[in-house]
């Protein structure tokens, strides 16, 4: 048969399936000589590798239809022959099934499942591995097959499926059914479903609300749902509790069974119907993942999920089933978790041979199914698996509140406590503080962290705390936990953390933050509090309790205003004071949340990062080191003494020391996101938890993953090592201690005598690692093999016994050689059956106990008794090798968790180095302009606040005109009051001058030809007009409860940018509230202040006002003819002086307005203006005019009285004000405008 050539490639044929008993068609595509096999492409996109004499077949002379092959699971053959003839074993998967979807082992409640019972995942989806049989003589009698293919998906699912739906688990799909749209926010948002969409009000439940765009495929389930599980359906179904949804205490994680349980109907269910149930009716929330064998699958309403979501098929049977193999494990669950779904995986902890075993040992045991327990909870806030987060750099911030209960506050204040969880670190950050009526601390705390996930109490939240949550979480996933049995209080949370024995066992390794806040009585209970429902939801859902807590990773969360009295009774500053010469705390400037979206610090108004302080000064080249950035920007140096540091190792980064950091970034760029693996290895150091536990079945190579990890770290490690080391030829020239800390050993001082560490020795640490094992021998066989004999004697035991049976092996091959005469047999390994004898068919003397295992053209293959009891003792020495050798590994990897404090200074070292360098490269990647590294002189409070810019420019608009700035200091008014015309730059000067202070204290050059400025312990920016609908906030009381926030918590050494204040109400009142904030903050705050307004009579009345600065933004004017509005020419440079009005009409006219509009408008304008209506008394005076400086001053001296009536008000700061207060407040102002 002419199959020995490329001759054949191009020609059409039909292969036969003998388990099918289908003829497949495809195409000859390939031809490898070597192994004489020609590569046929099916029409399905399938290709596969035959030996064509080995196979029966029939040429096709043209193209016809032929039914869809399903993809075949074949076997490993490591014989150079990878098909034979002759009788072959079975196939069974690893469990013991007869098929590789019973895991069972061959329960008959779980094989067959019919409207009530599952249908058996694998044997449904999954065919056996193909069984090549010997044609006897003629044609085979082919039927159809009896078992139907998977039905098709819906048009519009099949536009992104996988060509070749009929095997979903061979080959799963990599493509999402309706790919997510990238939202800022993390969650990704999911389509409502229709009103007639089966399960869809399950589904919703599964995201706390996101509801499925369910497609029509679902339908035929909706009837079996209603008869069978009506219990779990939204009309009937009860929580755990007996409550309904809409009920207060409703719990949607829960679900109440039926007494009758697990029979329905007067059936009953499967044991593994009655295991899933169990698990669902304690997670309903969430997507099970419920493994059977090698696959996990999806059943009911997950099922709709996973069609839906990850693209899969719906099985061909009466019920909601899909699945995919474990291969597929981490796409699909991050998939899922990404767009905002909960999942809960349960795993088999048992093989059907562990089954059997523990039925024969106990005859009362009744079981029909493996065992099965949850391993893990998935959220967007608990993904620790390090695949899983590869894509996502930015943390993932779980957020734990609670509040104290009225009457038990600190003086009647609010007590709130927040536990903020990093999970992929193991990173927990608690605070407690008093905040204020509009929770402004809370809100800075949501706007900084930005959670993906929100644990808070059921019941006990005030009015005001729940409001800002409700206006600040932009997240879907929330849970409401009972007070005191899951929000435990802070005298149980201490009990279960010494219960639970996560500190050592006598709970001698208490971290120290813990303790503290224990002693702080009730300065401390609700930060304990928070942290108890933060652990609570880790033992319960997510099951990282015993991977995150024995890290001992907790810390202060910074930059929050609080104090913590400690047991002896003094105070502990908890961030905002100085710190001490053995301080370990840092002063931040508090950047309110309103200061972070106005100045688009972290997100612009669309949700994304272009045009962003964080987008320009982002040349990170580590995931780690980007998030080290991104908390410089939320919380810049207070202190000119931190800031000097930072700064002068900036200045060597872009000096001195650029060639050395361009290099060191190239080692940095190859090491992996260390603080996260870290994390995961020293959890395994311990033997793994949850998924990577011992007890749990598992079917891929798990050790082989973690050693892969284990080896991604250790070259990690050595890459920051070899960071480090290209400084060495600079060290001697660099002045910055900062940064000569950070590339050599030891540790530094800084200028207060605090001691900070360094780098750690890195090559001493790793050294005893690289003499243990070859770490390229360990990435290529998937095991750590000792570099020497002796290292362990188990191992050392199992390779002499392993040698000494390799030696019997031989010795019985050439005994048989002799006696059979033939010099040609070998020893070959056919599929997963080692030391199979093969030899030439012209032997003739074979012995007749020679057992014929299968043939190959010209060869027979046998075994024989003793050769089964020599591989016996083979088989024995390997497993004892094996075992020897995962002891290895994990005494390497317990041997590496030692040095975790090593390995985590190493990884801190790194994030700080990667953030410098990133700052220096900023300073280099403008395209033009000066740029000036900021002096920042003194501490707050030492001398007058001040600000000088000269040609300043915005950071993200390089190409905007640059101002000089000054606020403050000799001579100069702290209050720069801005008029100008519309779009001539008001606003841009505000956030060039705000992003400025922000840049100089992270410690990064500015883009100025100078800047000096005294140190800002706030910095407060209101711009901009929106509303907030979801917390029933308009326009008009957003601004002012931000300007209210700004009055109470500005002091002297603040910077505030008040944008436009008062356009969201009437002109008279805004002028009036305008006027009265104007006096307060500069006549009482006398805080550095930029104030831009469009009320030209604020100017006029300020003229001669020593505490003001009036500026404008200068334009040309051209006069309109004949009517028509004024021509105005942009400037954009600060002047001097007022503006003598805003010329909205201009705009108009850009906007393109029709002329005749334009018309009216100037018109109407001119004669209003002529009679003072919009002036709020005479005509506004030209800048410079003498007589209006006269008026305002004489008008001033009059309205003292007025004014100090309503600062009166503005000063009250009684951390109480509500929308009941403010609107009071619009009236006070609306009063004194009328004696305007």
């Amino acid at each position: 048969m002419p199959d020995t050539g490329t001759g054949l490639v191009g020609r059409a044929l039909k292969v036969l399936w003998p388990d099918d008993e289908l003829w497949y068609e495809g195409v000859i595509s390939k031809f490898n000589p070597k192994k004489m096999e020609h590569q046929v492409t099916y029409d399905d996109g399938d290709t596969e590798w035959l030996s064509l004499e080995k196979e029966q077949y029939e040429w096709l002379p043209a193209r016809g239809s032929a039914p869809k092959r399903p993809a075949r699971s074949r076997a490993i053959v490591d014989s150079s022959d990878e098909e034979e003839e002759g009788p072959e074993p079975t196939a069974k998967d690893e469990s013991g099934s007869e098929y590789a979807g019973d895991s069972d082992g061959g329960s008959e409640s779980e094989q067959s499942m019919d409207a009530e019972e599952m249908v058996d995942s694998d044997a449904e989806s999954s065919p056996p591995a193909k069984k090549k049989q010997k044609a006897t003589g003629g044609k085979p009698v082919v039927k159809v097959a009896s078992k139907p293919a998977s039905r098709p998906l819906p048009a519009a699912v099949m536009k992104n499926a996988p060509k070749s739906p009929a095997s979903r688990h061979t080959n799963p799909p990599t493509k999402v059914v309706n790919p997510p749209v990238a939202l800022p926010k993390s969650v990704e948002k999911l389509t409502l479903p229709g009103a007639g969409s089966p399960a869809a009000a399950a589904c919703a439940e599964l995201t706390g609300g996101l509801g499925l765009a369910l497609t029509d495929e679902a339908q035929r389930f909706q009837t079996r749902m209603d008869d069978l599980f009506s219990f779990a359906t939204e009309a009937k179904r009860l929580d755990r509790r007996g409550h309904r949804p809409g009920h207060p205490h409703f719990d949607p994680s829960l679900l109440q069974l039926p007494k009758s349980f697990p029979l329905l109907n007067g059936k009953a269910l499967s044991g593994a119907q009655e295991q899933w149930w169990r698990f669902k009716a304690d997670h309903f929330d969430a997507v099970i993942f419920f493994k059977m064998g090698k696959f996990y699958e999806l059943f009911e309403m997950d099922a709709h999920v996973g069609v839906e979501q990850l693209g899969l098929s719906y099985m061909r049977c009466e019920q909601p089933h899909a699945g995919f193999p474990e291969k597929a494990y981490a796409s699909h669950a991050e998939r899922l978790v990404r767009r905002g779904f909960r999942v809960v995986v349960v795993e088999q902890v048992e093989t059907p041979d562990m089954l059997a075993a523990r039925k024969a040992k106990d005859s009362k045991c009744k079981d029909k199914v493996v065992r099965r327990e949850k391993v893990a909870g998935l959220s967007l806030g608990t993904l620790t698996d390090y695949d899983m987060l590869a894509a996502s750099p930015d943390a993932a911030i779980l957020l734990s509140v609670t509040e104290l209960p009225r009457g038990d506050g600190v003086e009647g204040s609010p007590q709130i406590g927040v536990c903020a969880l990093d999970a992929a670190v193991g990173l927990f950050q608690l605070c407690q503080f008093t905040d204020d009526g509009l929770r402004s601390t809370l809100r800075n705390i949501f706007a900084q962290l930005r959670p993906v996930e929100l644990l808070m109490p059921r019941e006990g939240l005030s009015e005001e705390t729940a409001a800002a949550i409700h206006s600040s979480f932009q997240g879907t996933l929330q849970r409401r936990l009972d007070a005191g049995t899951q929000m435990w209080e802070a005298e149980r949370t201490m009990h279960e953390l010494r219960e639970g024995g996560y500190f050592g066992a006598q709970g001698d390794a208490f971290p120290e933050l813990l303790t503290e806040l224990e002693g702080a009585g009730v300065h401390g209970e609700a930060a304990l509090s928070a942290f108890g429902g933060c652990v609570f939801h880790l033992k319960d859902f997510a099951q990282l309790d015993r991977e995150l807590l024995p890290l001992r990773c907790v810390e202060r969360l910074p930059g929050v205003s609080t104090s913590v009295t400690c047991a002896e009774g003094g105070d502990t500053d908890m961030g905002t004071g100085n710190p001490g010469p053995n301080s370990q705390q840092e002063a931040y400037v508090e950047l309110d949340a309103a200061a972070l979206k106005n100045l688009e610090v972290l997100e612009n108004s669309e949700g994304g990062a272009e045009g962003t302080l964080l987008a320009h000064l982002d040349h990170c080249v580590t995931a780690a080191g980007r998030r080290r950035l991104k908390q410089w920007l939320c919380r810049p140096l207070r202190h000119a003494a931190s800031i000097a540091e930072r700064q002068a190792a900036v200045v060597e980064l872009r000096g001195k020391a650029f060639e050395a950091a361009q290099a060191a970034r190239t080692h940095l760029r190859r090491a992996p996101d260390l603080p996260r693996l870290l994390a995961r290895l020293q959890a395994a150091c311990t033997g793994g938890t949850g998924r990577s536990s011992a007890h749990v079945v598992l079917y891929e190579d798990h050790s082989r993953k973690r050693l892969m990890d284990f080896l991604i770290a250790l070259r990690g490690l050595e890459s920051i090592k070899a960071a480090a080391l290209e400084f060495r030829d600079v060290l001697d020239d660099i002045a910055s201690p900062k940064l000569c800390a950070l590339v050599t050993s030891g540790s530094w001082r800084r200028g207060s005598g605090r001691r900070v560490q360094g780098l750690p020795d890195l090559h001493a640490a790793l050294h005893p690692f690289r003499e243990a094992f070859s770490w390229e021998r360990a990435e290529q066989s998937g095991r750590i093999i000792p570099s020497k004999d002796g290292v362990d004697k188990d191992l050392d035991a199992a390779n002499a016994a392993w040698k000494e049976a390799e030696k019997e092996l031989e010795a019985y091959l050439k005994q048989q050689r002799t006696e059979l005469k033939c010099s040609k047999i070998e020893y070959i390994n056919n599929n997963k059956d080692l030391y199979v004898m093969e030899m030439p068919d012209s032997v003739k003397n074979v012995p007749g106990s020679y057992e014929k295992c299968s043939q190959r053209k010209g060869f027979v293959r046998y075994t024989s008794v003793p050769l089964e009891q020599l591989k016996k003792v083979m088989a024995a020495a390997e497993e004892k090798k094996e075992a020897a050798l995962k002891g290895i590994m994990q005494n390497q990897l317990q041997h590496f968790g030692q040095g975790w404090e090593t390995w985590q200074a190493a990884a801190s070292v790194a994030c700080e180095l990667d953030a410098l360098c990133s700052l220096a490269a900023a300073a280099e990647s403008y395209p033009c302009g000066a740029v000036c590294m900021p002096q920042v002189g003194g501490q707050p409070g030492d001398d007058t606040p001040f600000f000088e810019a000269r040609a300043l420019r915005h950071p993200c608009m390089p190409g905007f005109v640059p101002n000089d700035t000054t606020l403050g200091g000799e001579g100069t008014a702290p209050f720069m009051l801005i008029t100008g015309p519309n779009m001539g730059g008001k606003s841009t000067l505000l956030r060039q001058t705000c992003l400025a202070a922000v840049m100089a204290q992270v410690g990064a050059a500015v883009p100025a030809e100078s800047l000096a400025m005294s140190p800002v312990d706030a910095i407060f920016v209101r711009m901009g007009a929106q509303d907030n609908i979801l917390a029933n906030q308009s326009t008009f009381l957003v601004e002012l409860a931000e300007t209210t926030a700004v009055l109470e918590r500005a002091s002297r050494h603040s910077l505030v940018a008040l944008d436009e204040l008062g356009r969201g109400t009437a002109t008279s009142d805004g002028a009036a509230i305008a006027f009265a904030v104007l006096r307060h903050l500069a006549h009482s705050v006398r805080c550095r202040t930029l104030f831009s307004t469009h009320y030209h009579t604020l100017a006029d009345e300020h003229v001669a006002d020593p505490a003001l600065a009036i500026v404008h933004m200068g334009c040309r004017v051209k006069e309109g003819h004949a009517g028509d509005p004024e021509e105005v020419t942009f400037l954009y440079t600060l002047t001097a002086g007022a503006c003598p009005k805003s010329y909205g009409v201009n705009v108009a006219r850009l906007a393109g307005l029709p002329a005749e509009v334009l018309a009216s408008a100037a018109g109407v304008a001119a004669a209003h203006e002529a009679e003072g209506r919009f002036g709020g008394g005479a005509a506004a005076p030209k800048v410079g005019e003498d007589s209006g400086q006269q008026e305002n001053a004489q008008e001033e001296s009059e309205l003292t009285e007025a004014e100090k009536f309503l600062l009166e008000k503005l000063l009250q700061h009684d951390n109480s004000k509500s929308s009941d207060d403010l609107h009071e407040l619009w009236n006070r102002a609306s009063s004194m405008h009328a004696l305007l």
